[in-house]
């Protein structure tokens, strides 16, 4: 059987696999549990009638396990549908808009919790169940069983961030993963003394087992203890937990390096070796680590700013300068400096370069690994930024952003002001050694670290990305029947299944990009996305004409006072209602359109505000901001054919095909258009978590 998916996925074949179960949500839609894992959605093109070339199939991944479907509780007026699987528990429901041929379903995880013990972590759910037919129970209102235990619960109609705690009975200071372990590691204080902990991610169990090594007549052995060297003292304080993938003679060792201050300027470093226990038989015992201090070495009387290492050794950064440390001869020493004109307080060793932020002269990159370096013993600088900004945490995003040459680098680099900038060092063999900056954004709070990693679910992980859809000769996706294309392709079905397969190997390829998030000093969590420029324009546009829709952005006086100041094109646009807010007059809208696209062309206006694309979707707003009919419409589906990349060939097709001036005017063609505008928002919105 063919899969066809509208606009969520290229065509593809169902890979055969057994049933587990089967829930009817419509007499033109199921949904199907497989053993693989996979959840099928399928619904026919032709009401009341389940025919192979009249079938739109949507394959979505939950895990390595079995998947299987329940019939969920009805949700903002749409049907729902609960899906168990090793992954977690997940619902998957209609959207809020009346569902098309070319839309597809929501899907959110579940994650029950404890009201009276925040610190449990989600159980595995085996089955679930509705109880809104039984009295006294509404029709939120679940039963889950988990393993020998039933849970009766509530379910939350709206999604939100769920937190999960997991208690330390001190304050942790530094958290790492560790992926050989398979572990969370941090350093715990209590009643001012510190202890290095190992923790499980998905329970919250301490494994932790400190050790010692000792000699005796019988031979080496450990014996437990308390606290590992220098931990547990009162008057050791821990600066950092770094880990160190350390290189001698072929071998790779992992060490965890902790940096703490003894006194008030002595800076001293720990060592850390850990390795899990082999597991005892029908124990039924919880998995141990045991570590202990492989060495600790004192560095200098100094105070330290940040610390990095690479496969040699670590870097330190003591007030205006930066050294690099390495083992030699069973000694612990300095081999190269470099003092810079303020403080480096962050750190970062990519590809064999130190990446280095100052407290007020920005991000700077360093070479120590050449000929000329190691022949000096200095560290040589091969990018610098021009501007001299004050710098509060970077990081290299190169692996996200994907297309850069040898020796170029990408860099997020946060203020203390809310900023947020986007770095760019190109090869120094063809161009300047400055940084360029390639877009600017303002922020609502300050981005206190960067973070990225795979942790998108399962599910949207195979979703492909766009740019890579099948698409007609007008840029818009085809939602025809199977049958036209199987005619079309009678002969080369060998030569299509190798586009195909290409094609795929190019979508898992980018699915396995890492997701870039920000920490804000308020707690919030900010998600980013690096935009190429077919994208930037297609969302910026949208953005630009909502914040002239009264219905999505009002633009307060104090808000926009600086800008109105500065900026005679804006006051001669708006004037003041009876509120005091800022509106547009109806007769200057193009004008604003014409000078917002000009305006948005440098570094400061490249930054996408995704909260007010998200009220956009949210509102079903594309129809009131783009009418019918209009220019601003066209303007939309032209922009959508950028993005879009033929399948049938190599992408060296015209996009705009000629058909555009034709299918002006034409409602059908207007509708596909709102429908895909709507889809791609949800890809690019969609949480990161």
């Amino acid at each position: 059987m063919k899969s066809k998916s509208g606009v969520n996925e290229p065509e593809n074949r169902v890979t055969a696999s057994a049933v587990t179960s089967i829930v009817c949500l419509s007499d033109e839609k199921i949904l199907v549990g497989m053993r693989n894992g996979d959840v099928l959605s399928i619904q026919s093109t032709s009401p009341g009638q389940f025919r192979p070339d009249s079938l739109n199939i949507r394959t979505s991944y939950f895990g390595l396990f079995p998947s299987y479907v329940f019939t969920g509780i009805p949700l903002d007026g749409a049907e729902s549908v609960l899906v168990c699987n090793d992954a977690g528990l997940a619902i998957i429901k209609e959207p809020r808009w009346k569902p098309g041929p070319s839309s597809f379903e929501q899907i959110f995880r579940v994650w029950p919790t404890d009201a009276s013990d925040r610190g449990m972590p989600s159980p595995t759910i085996n089955s679930v169940a509705s109880l809104h037919q039984i009295p006294d129970y509404d029709e939120n209102t679940l039963v889950m069983i988990s393993g020998s235990r039933i849970l009766v619960t509530q379910l939350r109609c709206d999604a939100v961030p769920v937190p999960w705690y997991i208690p330390v009975s001190g304050a942790p200071k530094g958290l790492l993963y560790s992926e050989r372990l398979k572990a969370l590691v941090t350093v715990v204080v209590k009643n001012g003394l510190a202890s290095l902990h190992f923790l499980d991610p998905t329970t919250g169990a301490d494994l932790s087992r400190p050790v010692k090594k000792v000699k005796d007549q019988a031979g080496e052995r450990q014996v437990d203890i308390d606290y590992i060297a220098y931990m547990g003292h009162p008057d050791i304080k821990v600066v950092s937990l770094l880990t160190w993938r350390y290189k001698q003679n072929d071998k790779l060792y992992e060490w965890f390096v902790i940096l703490t201050m003894c006194g008030e300027r002595t800076v001293r470093i720990l060592v850390v070796s850990a390795e899990e226990e082999e597991p005892t038989a029908n124990t039924g015992s919880p998995r141990r680590i045991r570590f202990w201090t492989q060495f600790d070495r004192k560095v200098k009387d100094a105070k330290i700013r940040a610390a990095a290492t690479d496969d040699s050794g670590i870097f330190f950064s003591f007030e205006k300068s930066i050294e690099y440390f390495v083992i030699e001869d069973k000694k612990f020493k300095e081999i190269m400096r470099y003092d810079t004109q303020s403080p480096a307080i962050h750190l970062e060793v990519v590809d064999g370069r130190l990446h280095a932020l100052t407290s007020h002269h920005s991000l700077v990159i360093f070479d120590y690994s050449s000929r000329s370096a190691i022949e000096s013993n200095r560290m040589q600088p091969v990018h610098r930024d021009d501007t001299a900004r004050n710098g509060l945490y970077a990081m290299d995003v190169s692996s996200v952003v994907g297309g850069l040459k040898d020796h170029e680098h990408f860099n997020l680099v946060s203020d203390p002001m809310c900023s947020v900038y986007g770095l760019w060092s190109p090869d120094t063999r063809f161009d300047s050694a400055n940084f360029r900056l390639t877009f600017q954004a303002e922020l609502t709070a300050t981005t206190r670290r960067f973070g990225r990693g795979r942790t998108r679910p399962h599910w949207t992980r195979g979703q492909p990305r766009y740019g890579r859809l099948r698409a007609t000769a007008r840029g818009l996706p085809d939602t025809a029947s199977d049958s036209d294309d199987d005619n079309k392709d009678k002969g080369k079905g060998k030569e299509k299944e190798k586009r195909m397969d290409k094609r795929k190997a190019n979508e898992r390829e980018k699915d396995e990009k890492e997701n870039i998030l920000g920490l804000a000093l308020d707690g919030s969590l900010t998600q980013f996305s690096i935009l190429d420029e077919n994208e930037w324009r297609l969302l910026k546009y949208i953005q630009n004409l909502a914040m002239s829709c009264k219905e999505i952005c009002v633009i307060t006086r104090e808000k926009s006072a600086a800008y109105r100041n500065n900026n005679k094109t804006y006051n001669s646009l708006y004037h003041k209602n009876s509120n005091n807010s800022m509106i547009m007059d109806d007769e200057n809208e193009d004008d604003l359109i014409l000078f917002d696209t000009a305006y948005s062309a440098g570094p400061k206006h490249m930054h996408v505000d995704g909260d007010i694309l998200q009220r956009c979707l949210d509102n079903r707003a594309l129809e009131r901001i783009f009418p019918s009919g209009s220019e601003k419409l066209g303007k939309l589906r032209e922009l959508i054919g950028e993005v879009l990349i033929f399948a049938d060939g190599d992408g060296d097709g015209d996009s705009d095909g000629g058909e555009n001036e034709a299918g002006k005017g034409n409602e059908v063609d207007e509708v596909r258009v709102y429908e895909f505008a709507y889809a791609l928002l949800e890809y690019y919105l969609a949480p990161a978590l």
